[in-house]
């Protein structure tokens, strides 16, 4: 899942504007285990 595709769809089960999504999206690639390919399982 690519980086806008990711925050198209966080934005879209969230309810939250795409800036926070941007934001989230930093968040989670820059600390979290996950990191950038396991971002759809967050989804």
């Amino acid at each position: 899942m690519n980086k806008n595709s990711f925050i198209k769809e966080l934005s879209k089960q969230t309810g939250y504007d795409e800036e926070k999504c941007i934001l989230i999206n930093d968040v989670i690639e820059n600390h979290f285990i996950f990191g950038r390919k396991n971002k759809d399982k967050i989804i």
